[in-house]
């Protein structure tokens, strides 16, 4: 959700500023007077935001926009504006004309947005399509230091408002915006973190690297040694500054036949910041010596930085110790996104665990939300290994888990299939932590905070779990399935009666988190409040009405029904029809007259089944479909007909 921090009662321009882009609170912080500021943050479509806010807005002189750039690109939070998809929005685009002064002008701050020849094409388009004259970057915006100015060098139009900032801020700024480097293969990816990597400075500009949709297999590792301790290999280069990764679907992998193991990721030292947005891990092995951290992790170690997880998966990684996926000694954050079927095994020597997450130490900082974490496997063997099939944490660190689900995992010879506490502070609000198995503790072992609004299936020797939901079973509560339920991750949906339907605390859900962990057409609440867990149920009223009653065999007159969904159109959506038995149409083949009619769907939808039952879909992007009754002329004199229908059980 943005934060608007208003500047004047009457503002005539407006800024909006990317979270992502270097100390952004000191840009915001320092406009010039008469602007109103608008922080947008990665938590949706970042142009649709812009687009609802300037829809409230009228008579503006100029629409400043920082944030990251690439030549014909404009890099926002998770959504990219470029030529190759303006004309997706451009109805969006025409529409803020509406908000704009008759000399209204829009400011790209990002760095090389205007380069070249199509940084240029997207500047024009870009105002053709908004009616307004507007200014871009040709080169790096920021620090004279760092190579970089504050001038908009290309500009379409006559442009008559003044930059956004104070002279005093734009010299005293020690960043620039950041780079957008664009990679389609597995060596692009690793240059373009090198280079990323080679910036000097505390403020050096965030760098956003977009991966082209498909899979980016490593090979090999390198190995990597810090501070004294053995960290094993890494598949790519270890992260030491600030560096974006939009996967926009793709997957990183390690390729099974490699021939040595090696982790995808690690974080090395303070400096360094790894955000990732819609993208799989899969596949990464590490194994090494029992020192160190170098068996831990077989997708992402974070050693001392920072690094969020947006709308990704974790799966199939594994670890020779702990934390088959993830071990966190830094600030970790996870959200609207599933960790599957990875394993730590344990080497025998020490006690182990955490089959997905291992967090660990003082400095550790794990936080989990809209999140789903199911059929990871700690296999560790001995006294005290196997801790935690889903998360292992110790050595006090902190972990803060909301509306998150915790399903089926399993710590094998040891204890808290679900969660294992050895010590520090663990916070669980609004999750289920149900249907895993360990010796003992099935789901939960150790010391927990509660906000008394969870499902725990098995508390068993556990404290701090107060009038929460417990001792119910699996079946009671979600379905089974990890499944495509809508979204770019697999989720548990709710079954129908389950108790986390409406059962969380409100005030225990996260500003700006406004979807379940499905994302855009999910609401995060749903109905009086806030259901627990990951997922949110939610029913979709459908409704079927008759907009053409009349057919005629011989006019070829078709007849329309209109079933629709109201307002909601994310995913396919199953609908099951009855014909009534008071009809008196001819449905099926077989009897002394033939077929009367057949069905067509608009909309790209689908219709099938026979006889009395049909069975329709709705697809995705769709918030109806009519059914077409086409009457088939034949030699047969009748009198007129009905075809009544009803929706069946199921709808």
């Amino acid at each position: 959700m943005p934060d608007n921090i208003n500047t004047s009662s009457q503002p005539n321009s407006i800024v909006f500023i990317d979270s992502t882009v270097p100390d952004y609170q000191s840009l915001a912080a320092a406009v010039a007077p008469g602007t109103d500021v608008i922080i947008i943050y990665p938590t949706g479509d970042e142009i649709n935001q812009i687009s609802d806010i300037l829809a409230d807005r009228h008579n503006i002189n100029a629409v400043h926009i920082i944030s990251h750039g690439s030549p014909g690109s404009l890099q926002f939070g998770n959504s990219q504006l470029n030529e190759q998809n303006l004309h997706l929005y451009a109805n969006q685009l025409q529409q803020w004309r509406n908000s704009l002064s008759i000399n209204g002008d829009i400011f790209l701050y990002g760095c090389d947005v205007a380069a070249g020849d199509n940084g240029i094409a997207f500047v024009q388009q870009l105002s053709e399509l908004t009616g307004a004259d507007v200014a871009a970057s040709d080169d790096l915006t920021g620090s004279a230091a760092l190579d970089g100015d504050w001038d908009l060098e290309v500009k379409s139009g006559l442009i008559e408002a003044p930059l956004a900032f104070q002279v005093g801020v734009m010299e005293a700024y020690n960043a620039v915006l950041g780079t957008t480097i664009n990679v389609t293969n597995v060596t692009e990816l690793i240059q373009a973190i090198n280079d990323a990597n080679s910036e000097s400075g505390a403020y050096v500009g965030a760098d956003t690297i977009n991966l082209a949709a498909g899979t980016y297999t490593l090979t090999s590792g390198t190995y990597n040694y810090f501070s004294g301790i053995d960290w094993g290999n890494s598949g790519l280069p270890v992260i030491t500054s600030e560096i974006t990764i939009n996967g926009n679907g793709a997957t990183i992998a390690r390729d099974n036949s490699a021939s040595t193991t090696f982790r995808l990721f690690t974080i090395g030292g303070a400096s360094g910041k790894l955000t990732l947005n819609d993208v799989t891990l899969e596949n990464g092995n590490v194994t090494g010596s029992t020192t160190g951290a170098a068996p831990d992790a077989g997708a992402i170690s974070n050693i001392s930085g920072i690094v969020n997880i947006n709308n990704s998966t974790l799966r199939n990684n594994a670890a020779g110790d702990d934390g088959g996926a993830i071990a966190n000694f830094g600030t970790m954050n996870i959200q609207n996104s599933t960790i599957t079927n990875n394993t730590a095994q344990g080497d025998g020597g020490s006690v182990d665990g955490g089959g997905a997450i291992e967090n660990d130490g003082a400095s550790a900082t794990l936080n989990l939300t809209n999140t789903t974490i199911s059929g990871n496997i700690h296999n560790g063997s001995g006294i005290g290994n196997g801790q935690g099939g889903a998360i292992r944490n110790r050595n006090s660190a902190k972990l803060n888990i909301v509306n998150s689900t915790i399903f089926n995992n399993t710590a094998n010879s040891s204890t808290g299939g679900g969660i294992f506490v050895e010590s520090g502070t663990v916070t669980v609000k609004n999750s289920i932590v149900i249907g895993n198995t360990a010796t003992t503790d099935a789901d939960v072992s150790g010391t927990f905070t509660s906000n008394n609004a969870n499902i725990i299936g098995n508390v068993g020797s556990s404290s701090g779990f107060g009038s929460d939901i417990t001792g119910v079973t699996a079946a009671s509560v979600l379905d089974p399935t990890l499944a495509n339920n809508g979204g770019s991750t697999l989720t548990h949906a709710l079954i129908a009666g389950s108790p986390a339907i409406d059962a969380g605390n409100n005030a225990s859900v996260p500003a700006g988190i406004t979807t379940d962990q499905r994302g855009t057409g999910y609401p995060r609440i749903f109905g009086t409040a806030v259901d627990i867990g990951a997922f949110e149920y939610s029913l979709t009223t459908i409704s079927l009405t008759v907009t053409d009653a009349n057919a005629d065999e011989t006019a070829s007159n078709t007849g329309t029904y209109r079933i629709s969904r109201g307002t909601a159109n994310t995913g396919d959506l199953t609908v099951n029809l009855n014909i009534d038995p008071s009809s008196t149409v001819t449905s099926n083949t077989g009897g002394t007259f033939p077929v009367d009619y057949s069905f067509s769907v608009t909309n790209g939808g689908n219709i099938s089944g026979t006889g009395t039952t049909r069975t329709l879909t709705i697809p995705d992007g769709q918030t109806f479909v009519d059914l077409i009754l086409n009457p088939i002329d034949d030699n047969y004199g009748e009198a007129a007909e009905t075809l009544k229908l009803n929706l069946a059980a199921g709808s």
